[in-house]
């Protein structure tokens, strides 16, 4: 299974070149060289200038300085270019976006994505198993495309989310859970996605006939990292659950949730609660320690989050030029909202919350933990498709 996910989500980055204006000609040529570029790969502590790239089909078939052009091959001049790994953002809610006819395939693309993992939709899934088709077939232009459909849970929250308002099924048993997956597995999902509000017997159901149909579960763990990891859950979605559930108030906080007191509160007191976490270091280092023995994955989403959104997404004015007036009102009002949260000494853009995240990737990445980049975009968030899956690979490296 840990293998299927490595396929599913990270496997092609290393094997899939993109160019920033590749898009431009859809109807290549099977042969196609790209001279004189700057290539970045993944193996080599410094680009590489200077270089002849030969792809045939969908496979690079030379890199070097004295490659050969092919007879009938289309030649790009690559000078001044950069030639990167196509990028994948694991953690998305674009779907939604596709459906509302926002451009998030553009500017996915635009930015150098060539791959999304959706985490949810109300879209159909004939439709967006046509989609997938589409994009696959080179009919519609677009990141390669992996959805889990509906998210499943047990129960709605009465405060909104974009991870599971109007894209939720409810499953309160669990033979509605073995059903609901079956019936996803039908369909031709590529994962299957939880939330916290699943009590970990149903998430237990969920996952067991998950892997009978060969997919990975995904999900915002219901109970401690080092047990849903036990339990074979593959990928542990929202970052934040690293620090939350290796505190020494991880029992108050599934209490939260487990008893709905978390309903009543406001997202001020939500992180005012946060702020009293501090790390109980020895269950930290043991649930590493079993996420690295299983291979569980970790997503990371920090980008968006109040921590860091101020350092990239709120500061660069330069993404303007992407967003309609609507969302640029939102993008004002997320401004408001930070300096408020600034002037009021908030937790979320609190010193102790960056460096909290900086040493979770790091210790993670030491420990063994296999890593994805995600970014939790969707047509709520202010956040630029594409250019926030940059800040993420920022903060990766900062950390």
């Amino acid at each position: 299974m840990h293998s299927l996910l490595r396929a599913l989500l990270a496997g092609p980055i290393a094997s899939s070149l993109f160019l920033s204006f590749a898009a431009e000609a859809k109807d290549q040529p099977t042969t196609v060289v790209i001279r004189n570029v700057t290539v970045i790969d993944m193996k080599a502590d410094q680009p590489q200038p200077g270089l002849t790239v030969v792809t045939r089909g969908n496979r690079i078939a030379t890199i070097g300085r004295d490659a050969k052009t092919p007879e009938h091959a289309q030649v790009i001049d690559g000078t001044g270019k950069f030639l990167i790994p196509g990028l994948w953002d694991n953690y998305t809610f674009t779907l939604e976006a596709h459906k509302n006819q926002l451009p998030y395939f553009d500017l996915l693309v635009a930015h150098g994505v060539t791959g999304v993992r959706d985490a949810g939709t109300s879209l159909g899934l004939p439709a967006a198993a046509r989609l997938r088709a589409d994009i696959e077939a080179g009919r519609t232009l677009g990141p390669r495309l992996f959805f889990a459909g509906p998210v499943l849970l047990t129960d709605l929250p009465p405060r909104p989310s974009n991870r599971w308002t109007g894209i939720s099924t409810v499953v309160t048993s669990a033979e509605e859970a073995r059903k609901a997956v079956a019936t996803l597995a039908s369909a031709g999902v590529n994962h299957i996605k939880t939330e916290k509000r699943t009590p970990p017997d149903i998430l237990k159901q969920i996952i067991s006939e998950a892997h009978k149909h060969k997919l990975p579960v995904v999900g915002v763990p219901p109970a401690y990292i080092a047990d849903v990891s036990n339990d074979d859950l593959d990928c542990i979605e929202h970052f934040v659950e690293i620090h939350r559930a290796t505190s020494n108030k991880r029992d108050e906080y599934y209490a939260l949730y487990r008893d709905r007191t978390i309903d009543n509160m406001s997202m001020d007191q939500n992180y005012a609660f946060f702020d009293t976490m501090e790390t109980d270091q020895p269950y930290y280092e043991e649930a590493l320690r079993t996420l690295a023995r299983n291979k569980t994955f970790v997503c990371t989403n920090a980008a968006l989050l109040a921590t860091f959104i101020g350092d990239y997404e709120l500061a660069d004015v330069t993404r303007r030029r992407f967003k309609t007036k609507a969302e640029i009102a939102a993008l004002e009002k997320a401004i408001g909202e930070r300096d408020r949260q600034k002037r009021n000494a908030d937790y979320r853009g609190s010193a102790k919350s960056r460096e909290k995240t900086f040493r979770n990737i790091a210790d993670l990445q030491k420990a063994g933990v296999p890593l994805l980049t995600g970014t939790q975009l969707s047509q709520q968030s202010v956040g630029t498709p594409g250019a926030v899956l940059h800040d993420e690979l920022q903060i990766f490296v900062a950390a």
